[in-house]
């Protein structure tokens, strides 16, 4: 049987976009869905670029905390979810062009990074859960 990281990399690997929910500084709940980039080498740490405008780059600011799910993945029915997790906004453009330096998706549509950020967002656990109603805890 695998163990519950390599289960967790497994469905990252296979989705292109998680749910990123936010709060806002008036406690108001935001839900979005975004295409992220998972960091090179801390299977916990995923890369979001956005309008630093946008309302989750400004709910992250006033409320760094943050939850994540994902779909089930398609061939064995598992999605992972985490509330616990806490996400920076990074505006330094020498960041910025380092990361999507790393992920092409990021630079698909170009390289001007001005008026965008990245989000970082941190897990420090997630549920895996699967079709059947089996439920792993992964802690990072």
């Amino acid at each position: 049987m695998k163990n519950t990281l390599t289960t967790f990399k497994e469905i990252t690997h296979a989705v292109e976009n998680i749910n990123l929910a936010t709060v806002s500084e008036e406690g108001i709940v935001s839900n979005s869905i975004v295409t992220f980039n998972q960091d090179d080498t801390a299977d916990n740490v995923y890369y979001v670029l956005t309008n630093y405008q946008s309302h989750r780059a400004q709910n992250i600011i006033t409320h760094p905390q943050v939850a994540v799910s994902s779909w089930f993945e398609q061939k064995s029915g598992k999605r992972f979810s985490s509330n616990n997790a806490t996400a920076k906004v990074h505006t330094d453009l020498d960041f910025i062009a380092a990361v999507a330096g790393n992920h092409p998706a990021m630079t698909k549509f170009g390289t001007d990074f001005s008026g965008k950020c990245i989000l970082e967002i941190t897990l420090k656990s997630a549920l895996i859960e699967d079709f059947a109603g089996n439920v792993q805890n992964v802690e990072f």
